[in-house]
């Protein structure tokens, strides 16, 4: 079984995947996407648009085109406004699930937001065990501070589907807990991204697991860094970012997290 990795608590590891991390993205913002033009990315769980989001420096420069897709209407909101005067970001008001329908997001009601930290504002899952877990790192968690509110969903095929971003470079999923649920609503033999990034913190092990050969059978290789996993396809992979990630320290996801 493959796990879910552990939180890096050595400071000097935690700065190699930050400069990795950026190393990468820098190299993705100054390459030449599928079309000639910039690279495109598609993410789920985009928030408004800037908080904790390692990709909003280069998006906001124009370096890269996105379709950002944000399930919460206060969030998305702020997203929505954040890109209104860019026609190369698309944003979108849905929640990813691997069916149709409708279903419960959960997160930190307006009123209680000044009691916790910035980053609280940033977290809403489908699951609510994930959310109350999160904020109480701050302390105890109230029913009521917890909103719940029904959004749509829809499968993440569709949405590339329908704005013809089945060539998009990049795929970032930021869900808190629900990563194999977006997984599975596509197909990463049809939609084949140079690089996805997601994080693993919320992880279960059977998620990790599946996920994991999802991503291996789709010939990716995958590296931990901060609190993501990238997962870079063996066909697009520059051997000199293999190199560094290598001088770098960076564990491959699966070689160290391996159990029977």
């Amino acid at each position: 079984m493959i796990t879910a990795p552990k939180p890096e608590k050595r400071k000097w590891m935690r700065r190699n995947q930050n400069v990795s991390l950026g190393l990468l993205l820098d190299v993705l913002a100054r390459s030449r996407g599928r079309n000639g033009g910039r690279m495109r990315y598609v993410q789920v769980g985009a928030n408004n648009g800037k908080l904790a989001d390692p990709l909003f420096q280069h998006t906001a420069a124009g370096a890269f085109s996105a379709i950002l897709i944000e399930p919460s209407p206060r969030y998305f909101t702020s997203l929505a406004n954040r890109y209104a005067r860019n026609d190369d970001v698309v944003t979108i008001n849905v929640g990813i699930a691997d069916e149709e329908g409708e279903m419960t997001l959960y997160q930190l009601a307006p009123e209680y937001e000044e009691a916790f930290p910035g980053w609280a504002r940033g977290c809403a899952s489908m699951i609510r065990e994930e959310l109350v877990q999160a904020l109480s790192k701050t302390g105890p968690v109230k029913d009521e501070m917890v909103l719940a509110t029904p959004v749509p969903v829809v499968r993440l095929d569709r949405i590339l589907e329908e704005h013809e971003a089945l060539e998009a470079e990049m795929l970032v999923i930021d869900v808190e807990g629900f990563e194999a649920n977006v997984f599975r609503s596509v197909d990463l033999s049809i939609f084949r991204p140079h690089v996805i990034l997601f994080e693993y913190t919320h992880l279960k092990d059977e998620d990790a697991t599946a996920i994991h050969a999802q991503l291996n059978a789709a010939h990716y290789r995958m590296w931990v860094m901060r609190s993501d996993i990238v997962a870079i396809h063996k066909d697009w992979l520059p051997p000199h970012l293999e190199d560094v990630f290598g001088i770098m320290n960076i564990a491959e996801w699966g070689d160290d997290t391996t159990s029977d």
